[in-house]
């Protein structure tokens, strides 16, 4: 139940940042998502969103930090005097929501990096949602580093539609440090298709 109000809180803040930075009507942005745009637009509106989600982020560990310094600072004065203890335990609780909503957070980026779209697979009307070119050097890791999402949902994702790049000891090294395991990596390995 905690982790379910974290995520409505988590939306619900999104939808305040996506709101102030965008002002528009939230008709007028839902039929902006029409399939008449020109393909580079839907795909500059998908970007968009991840953008939004990588400055919500930037924010939430920008607050973490913080929340996390003052504690630091004045954790002695406040465990002082028990007036202090209701503050105290609030600033805890903020930080270890904070956390527990930047986890949240990096799952949907990774998430929204992983189902990215191609001009290519908006060509073809039939097409859309089938995903079929392959992910690049630079997405696979966007979804590796934050850690966020399963393995096996990752597998499944490069099944479908496998890599663009041969593996070399600089692309090895660079899945090692996103955090890909043996055996993602030699199924990035053998997923390449030209």
């Amino acid at each position: 139940m905690k982790l379910l109000g974290l995520i409505i809180f988590a939306i619900a803040c999104f939808c305040l940042v996506h709101s102030s930075a965008n002002p528009q009507s939230i008709s007028k942005r839902v039929s902006d998502d029409s399939d008449d745009r020109p393909p580079l637009a839907l795909i500059a509106a998908r970007a968009e969103y991840i953008y939004r989600l990588e400055e919500l982020l930037a924010l939430q560990e920008s607050d973490l930090q913080t929340n996390e310094d003052y504690l630091k600072e004045n954790r002695t004065l406040l465990e002082q005097d028990k007036r202090f203890d209701p503050f105290l335990k609030a600033i805890e609780a903020c930080i270890q929501n904070t956390k527990e909503l930047i986890t949240c957070t990096r799952g949907l980026l990774a998430k929204a990096e992983l189902l990215s779209l191609t001009e290519d697979d908006y060509r073809d009307s039939r097409t859309i949602n089938r995903h079929r070119e392959p992910y690049n050097l630079i997405t696979l890791l966007r979804v590796l580093k934050p850690n966020a999402l399963p393995e096996a949902e990752i597998r499944t994702a490069l099944e479908k539609r496998g890599v663009d790049f041969e593996t070399n000891a600089f692309v090895e090294n660079e899945l090692l440090n996103a955090g890909a395991s043996k055996e993602l990596r030699n199924m990035i390995k053998s997923s390449y298709r030209r």
